[in-house]
């Protein structure tokens, strides 16, 4: 039974001693391959020279990368002018170190230059390289600078302050490595695989057709020539709106639309105003209707977004508006206009072009990422008269909800 029990506990040691050797393994080897990926990585160095402290700072801030060292035992020695092209870090640290008593060992992703030791004959010049004991780089390649808490002659052969400053470096990294290794099991326990962060490509500038119909309510501003004119005629007018689908072509950017289109609609304007006849002494209700042809070229900017199918965005245009007179009703006004003002005479004109800004608010639907099914919000005022004459200026104003298709021409 003893012999027994003695055996279970000698296994379970083993067994526990086996796993703590695996997970050692593995923490060295996350060391180990830190430090290799560090002394492959290519780059390009170039040095005016100087101390060798601030030649290790000016390689450190150039490259990002993490060193220690002694800054007073540094400062003392001299490195000469460098321009290395696609060098190892390997060979860039060898390069600089060369001719000075100092070598380095990488512990994880910390290089630490360390003071080798120097025979008490030895006269160490520190503005002269040439005297120095530094071995050549081609020579200094053959050596192991990677410490992962084994001995090696590159160790060993330090002074033992310099290798008290390296196990002191290790056990930081050390650190570091069980971090990773605990965050890797929380991963794989989790079965969450690691996504790359997806780097946002840039959209290509593409082509569309637009075509939109709209639904408009019509409403008239007025700019008074004359004061109180409207309540001394009780004068009413009513605007009807017929309105013919829009096609425009543009051209889309990362977030951004721009298009030119053509449209055409007619306006009617029908309006009942009380005439005073001042020879009768009497009133004569009076009426007339107006009818104008619009061809409109639209130049549209609409900021958007797409989140899966949906789209929705705001934008704003300039139309150049083209009034074509259909129906007239001449010097519709002129009899009021005379009583009001004596000594002038009347004008009424149609501006054959005027300009018109609109702002509006859409979403809608996006189909296989070519096809979007859209509606509108619009507002759109006349900031050019569309007709003029002594009594007022016509602004007309509209709002509108508009249902679109764009087509990308991928």
């Amino acid at each position: 039974m003893a012999v027994t029990k003695n055996f279970l506990i000698f296994s379970l040691l083993n067994a526990v001693l086996i796993v703590l050797g695996q997970n050692l393994n593995t923490d060295t080897l996350n060391l180990s391959n830190a430090s290799k990926s560090l002394l492959k990585t290519k780059i390009d160095f170039d040095t005016k020279g100087g101390t060798l402290d601030f030649v290790l700072n000016e390689l450190s801030f150039k490259h990002d990368l993490k060193f220690s060292y002694a800054g007073q035992q540094a400062h003392g020695y001299v490195v000469k002018k460098q321009s290395l092209k696609s060098s190892t870090i390997e060979t860039v640290l060898q390069s600089i170190l060369y001719g000075t008593p100092f070598d380095y060992v990488v512990v994880g992703r910390m290089v630490v230059v360390v003071k080798k030791k120097v025979p008490p004959n030895a006269i160490a010049n520190k503005t002269d390289s040439s005297k120095s004991t530094s071995q050549n780089p081609k020579t200094a390649q053959n050596q192991t600078h990677i410490y992962n808490g084994n001995h090696n002659s590159v160790i060993d052969a330090l002074p033992w302050s310099e290798r008290r400053r390296i196990y002191k470096t290790f056990k930081k990294e050390w650190n570091w490595s069980l971090q990773i290794s605990k965050t890797r099991k929380n991963s794989d326990t989790t079965q969450k695989p690691i996504q790359e962060k997806k780097t946002p490509q840039k959209v290509k500038p593409t082509n569309f057709v637009l075509a939109t119909l709209e639904l408009d309510k019509t409403f008239s501003a007025f700019k008074n020539n004359l004061t109180g004119w409207k309540k001394e005629l009780s004068y009413k007018q009513r605007t009807t709106v017929t309105v013919f689908p829009e096609i425009a072509i543009g051209r889309s950017f990362q977030n951004l639309m721009l298009s030119i289109g053509l449209s055409y609609k007619n306006i009617t304007t029908k309006s009942t105003w009380v005439e005073y006849r001042r020879a009768n002494d009497e009133f004569v209700n009076k009426a007339a209707d107006e009818k104008y042809g619009i061809i409109s070229i639209p130049l549209q900017t609409t900021l958007y977004q797409t989140r899966k199918q949906y789209f929705y965005g705001a934008g704003a245009s300039v139309r150049l508006n083209f009034i074509q007179i259909k129906k007239e009703t001449p010097d519709k006004l002129n009899r009021y206009y005379d009583d009001k003002v004596i000594g002038d005479i009347y004008e009424q004109k149609v501006r054959k072009a005027a300009i018109s800004t609109s702002i509006f608010i859409t979403a809608g639907l996006l189909y296989k990422d070519k096809l979007i099914f859209s509606g509108s919000f619009e507002y759109e005022p006349y900031i050019s008269p569309l007709t003029t004459n002594s009594v007022y200026n016509l602004y007309p104003q509209s709002l509108s909800f508009r249902l679109g298709a764009l087509f990308f021409l991928r």
